[in-house]
């Protein structure tokens, strides 16, 4: 299981994926993942 970086729901990986600086990330809905790909850095947590 991924969490989406979005809302924090587990969700299977590679459901709604996008690959950025080389990590995959995985999203719950179409509407998470389009939030993500606007603004990545803002959700990336190092």
């Amino acid at each position: 299981m991924a969490k989406d970086v979005i809302c924090g729901m587990d969700v299977e990986e590679g459901k709604n994926e996008v690959e950025y600086n080389g990590e995959k990330f995985s999203f719950c809905a179409p509407a998470c993942k389009a939030k993500f790909e606007q603004d990545p850095e803002k959700y990336i947590k190092k």
